[in-house]
């Protein structure tokens, strides 16, 4: 019995030994990288951080031990952009999703057409007051539609979240069409997802071409962000020759920019080269002279969100409309950890075509409130259908 538990004991310890090794290997591989590529990483107190790190080493059980460490030096950075995803998260999906989102006053911002919500009439625009989930993924969902004050209960059901909602379009009054482009998740990489999305939005600026006789409409007020490259490929055939944009790390200037249905950056040497996953088949081209762009945005448009709005500074007969956006400028870079965890870290600012830094995005026109509570009308839209149509009758 002696020799046995003598065994077991000598075995025991021989695993925790590759144990303390893998997680030593595990921190130095996450704090060398925060360290040398974070925005910001100046602000963390080095010294500090290394002690507990070797401590933590001792102590930690397993990975998942390391992450309230992590996030604490991610905190002491000063970046809202940077984040750590949990394995059990990696996927890009919500635990309960019931087919639609929603902004901080409650407005819809998408429905799923494929989700119980859509089939029970739920659309964009509908004010949520409540939701009240019960047994077996379903929900009780009471909502409105402005004007009427009366309200409706409907039952839904929870489903998967998509990784992507896809691009949209619709023909508004008096020649103009809009591109709405909602979020992608950089967890789309996996999956064709990324050239799907930058597809599928110049197959919307090609339908609706013939429609756009006055000018576009690009709406990014509900683009939380995800993957910039698909984004700025959806638009590109919007964009003039000299749109781009620049991303500035500790060490680099890299530009991107869109060339015939392919998104390009810069490589060491400044020479603009393919990205990889990012290449429209079949271009759209549009016909005719550079168009007016309404560009509208507001505090949900982050992220990537934003650089998609950065790529028409400079534009000409561009205008931007609605309200400031969320103020997360920065480039991201994800990096898979060995137990299945992203670390997803800051590090590069965005920049526009005039290499000029703006930590938060202003429209040229503010507009306040960004719907009538009365009418329910979209003061922000509305206000942009007018002015592309004032650049169409001076053009006349």
């Amino acid at each position: 019995m002696v020799l046995v538990l003598i065994l077991i004991s000598g075995g025991a310890a021989q695993a925790l030994g590759d144990t303390r090794g893998s997680l030593k290997a595990y921190l130095d591989l996450v704090m060398s990288t925060i360290k040398t590529e974070g925005l910001n990483s100046e602000r963390v107190d080095w010294a500090a951080i290394d002690a507990r790190v070797a401590r933590l080493v001792e102590t930690a059980t397993g990975y998942s031990d390391t992450y309230p460490l992590i996030r604490e030096v991610l905190t002491q950075m000063g970046e809202r952009h940077s984040f750590l995803l949990n394995p059990d998260r990696i996927g890009g999906q919500d635990e309960v999703w019931y087919g639609f989102d929603q902004d901080q006053d409650g407005r819809v911002s998408y429905v799923d057409p494929q989700s119980m919500a859509y089939q029970k009439g739920l659309r964009q625009g509908d004010l949520i007051s409540y939701v009240i989930p019960s047994e077996r993924g379903r929900a009780t969902v009471t909502w409105r539609r402005p004007p009427v004050p009366a309200t409706r209960q409907t039952d839904v059901t929870s489903s998967t979240r998509p990784l992507w909602f896809p691009p949209q379009g619709d023909v508004r009054p008096g020649g103009v069409a809009r591109l709405t482009l909602y979020p992608i998740s950089v967890l789309s990489a996996k999956t064709s997802g990324l050239k799907a999305y930058a597809t599928q939005g110049q197959q919307v600026l090609a339908r609706l071409q013939p429609a756009a006789s006055c000018g576009w409409i690009v709406d990014l007020r509900y683009n939380l962000g995800g993957t910039s490259f698909a984004m700025s490929t959806a638009v590109g055939p919007l964009l003039d020759p000299g749109a781009r944009m620049y991303f500035k790390s500790k060490s680099a200037m890299t530009a991107v920019m869109y060339q015939d249905g392919q998104e390009l950056r810069t490589d060491g040497a400044g020479l603009p080269q393919p990205i990889a996953g990012f290449r429209v088949e079949q271009p759209t081209l549009l016909s005719g002279d550079l168009k007016p762009v309404a560009v509208l945005q507001g505090p949900l448009t982050a992220s990537s969100g934003e650089a998609t709005a950065l790529l028409f500074k400079g534009r000409p007969k561009t205008r931007f409309f609605g309200g400031n956006t969320a103020g997360l400028t920065t480039g991201n870079a994800p990096l898979s950890l060995p137990d299945g965890a992203t670390l997803v870290l800051t590090t590069s600012r965005m920049l526009d075509r005039t290499q000029t830094f703006y930590p938060v995005l202003h429209p040229d026109e503010v507009v306040s409130p960004a719907t009538d509570a009365l009418t329910g009308t979209d003061l922000v839209l509305k206000r942009a259908e007018t002015w592309l149509k004032e650049q169409c009758a001076r053009s006349d």
